[in-house]
């Protein structure tokens, strides 16, 4: 009978010991999580905080100034994140992870303009409601360019141009003039002219394969920002797509030209297909300096 005794009451405080341990257990892991969900947000925090800053820093100096911005590869926690701006609406917005519930989690941050336009692949989402709308899926450390076009703040890398390796600043034509085929010497060329009058972005092209027998193509993706054709010599040389695509196709034999005109801001990258062997693509520069282009590299440009 007292060994019986014994053991249920060894068997009690066993048990007691355990529920205490559980609860222990319970109590150290909400806080450990609320730790870290009060890490995240301050994290979260400081990332609007520092994006809000930058862009109303840039708003205010006005036209031509630029800052280099670093954003972080997650939130606290290795949380993803993502960078939202809405048509009309003067805050910039991070939605993020927690660990609690598996909730998302929003910032906000007022900035002084609702002029805010982003120009990199990543804000090419489908989450974009409307084309003054973005949002930016950060899927690791972001190096950007944050630069002041005429008023209008953008979010953009910081070169203009990229192929394989290289990254490259341009520098526009600027000027009032109409756009005439160039001689075909020349080979085949690209570059932005800035018309001062109207205030439009063009990118102007040029291809010759007329000392080849091949047809030519160049396929551009990736675009960003309202465009239009202006110029073409012939309406089935180039052929647009609701899908953010393009396909630029000249006949063999043949030299000719394009204008596509951009209201805020250019992004676009391009696939050369078929570029003719004998002569060079270069990217031309208003200060008259040449860029030499690989034929058999894609090409993205981003400008401002």
């Amino acid at each position: 009978m007292g060994r019986a005794q014994a053991s249920i009451e060894f068997m009690v405080v066993l048990s007691l010991v355990v529920l205490i341990l559980v609860m222990m257990s319970i109590f150290l892991y909400q806080k450990f999580v609320r730790g870290d969900e009060l890490k995240i947000f301050m994290h979260g925090s400081r990332i609007v905080s520092m994006l809000a800053d930058n862009v109303n820093e840039i708003n205010t100096v006005g036209d031509g100034y630029s800052k280099y911005i670093t954003l972080p590869e997650t939130l606290y926690g290795s949380r993803e994140y993502t960078v939202r701006f809405y048509q009309n609406e003067p805050t910039i917005y991070i939605k993020g992870g927690s660990f609690l519930k598996g909730i998302t989690v929003t910032w906000s941050a007022p900035v002084s303009t609702i002029k805010v336009g982003c120009l990199v692949t990543e804000c090419n989402q489908d989450c974009n409601k409307t084309p003054a709308d973005f949002c930016m899926n950060v899927n690791g450390s972001m190096e950007l360019r944050a630069t002041n076009d005429r008023g209008m703040v953008f979010l953009t890398y910081p070169y203009n141009i990229r192929q394989g390796d290289g990254k490259e600043y341009i520098i526009p034509v600027r000027g009032n003039f109409t756009y005439d085929n160039e001689s075909c010497e020349r080979g085949s060329f690209m570059y932005i002219y800035r018309n001062t009058e109207d205030g439009t972005d063009n990118l102007v092209f040029q291809h010759n394969s007329s000392t080849g027998g091949d047809r030519f193509w160049i396929d551009f993706y990736d675009i960003i920002g309202e465009l239009n054709v202006t110029t073409s010599d012939d309406e089935n040389e180039l052929t647009l797509t609701p899908f953010q695509q393009a396909r630029w196709n000249l006949r063999a034999d043949e030299c000719s030209g394009g204008v596509i005109t951009f209201k805020e801001g250019i992004h676009m990258c391009f696939a050369p297909v078929n570029l003719v062997n004998e002569l060079n693509w270069t990217w031309l520069n208003g200060d008259g300096s040449i860029i030499w282009l690989n034929k058999s590299q894609d090409l993205c440009l981003s400008y401002p």
